[in-house]
């Protein structure tokens, strides 16, 4: 757990575990903890405790409380139209937007700025100007870009500093936006975007940039082109899995033709089984754990190799 900051709030309990700096182990359900909210009506008690899960921040493990603070202000829920199968229903709804808010990307770019330059960054005037990393050079605007992936989508932030301060922005190459008053206070990031002031939470670890708007939160990942030779992924034949867990099934056998859609491997985690299915049709080459054996989270699982139908 690279970050785990728990709620204090009136009317609200939580009862946990874990903390900061914590490993949490694959051997069993990892409930990090658990968050009680109190009202005398129903319709407070959602909102106390929607607004604690909106102030429970967590990095380095994936969690649900935004999903579960979604479900909270929902309509269905409020009403009291759910039932057991609410997310086989309707987890559209609950999934939070498919792609970044472009103001989310520029905190993040200020955020990562700001780590990456120091003082001088954080607090535009502050420290030794040789310190500033604002993309001088000589005859050229200052501009300093960054690229991001946020569920399967790529982004790209392009910072102009003017006199070491960021004073435009473009995301995704679109329009120049005005930028001012940008500041890291803490684990804070704000600026005035065009007419409006943003600001975060945001906590770095390594390549990794984890924000905490008023809306979302967002597991941004810093993307470097040098490191995209290795990455595995399901194009080139690498099949993770998302939770750490139990092999419970191998359908299939090395050397095995599957189609797209066939299941490969059955993992148990959170009490519940997750089938990893074939992306496309192909033959199995390798396969990295038997039934019975733990897999940590994002493991390689098997290694399936495209038919080209020759």
């Amino acid at each position: 757990l690279a970050l785990l900051e728990w709620p204090q709030l009136p009317c609200v309990r939580v009862d946990a575990g874990f903390a900061t700096g914590d490993t949490v182990p694959d051997c069993y359900d990892s409930l990090l903890g658990k968050i009680i909210a109190w009202a005398p009506e129903r319709g407070l008690a959602s909102a106390r405790l929607a607004d604690a899960l909106a102030s429970t921040y967590c990095a380095g493990v994936h969690s649900n409380e935004r999903w579960l603070r979604r479900i909270l202000r929902s309509a269905r829920f409020l009403e009291v139209r759910h039932d057991v199968a609410l997310l086989d229903q309707a987890a559209g709804e609950f999934a939070g937007p498919p792609v970044a808010a472009p103001e989310a990307l520029i905190l993040a770019a200020l955020a990562l700025h700001a780590g990456e330059g120091g003082a001088a960054a954080r607090q535009p005037g502050a420290g030794s100007p040789w310190d500033l990393a604002d993309g001088f050079t000589p005859n050229l605007p200052a501009r300093v870009a960054y690229g991001f992936s946020w569920r399967g989508h790529t982004h790209a932030v392009e910072l102009e500093f003017v006199h070491g301060r960021p004073a435009a922005v473009t995301v995704n190459g679109g329009v120049r936006l005005a930028l001012a008053d940008a500041a890291c206070s803490g684990a804070v990031v704000a600026a005035r975007i065009e007419t409006r002031r943003r600001q975060a939470r945001y906590h770095l670890d390594g390549a990794r940039v984890y924000l905490w708007t008023a809306d979302e939160p967002y597991e941004l990942l810093l993307e470097d082109p040098r490191t995209h030779e290795f990455s595995p992924s399901a194009a080139t034949g690498g099949l993770t899995t998302p939770l750490p867990g139990v092999v419970v099934a191998v359908p299939v056998a090395v050397g095995q033709r599957v189609s797209a859609g066939e299941v490969l491997m059955v993992i148990e985690a959170m009490k519940m089984e997750h089938a990893i299915t074939a992306p496309y049709a192909g033959t199995v080459e390798t396969i990295h754990f038997a039934r019975g054996e733990r897999v940590p989270e994002g493991s390689a699982l098997l290694e399936l190799a495209r038919d080209t139908g020759n």
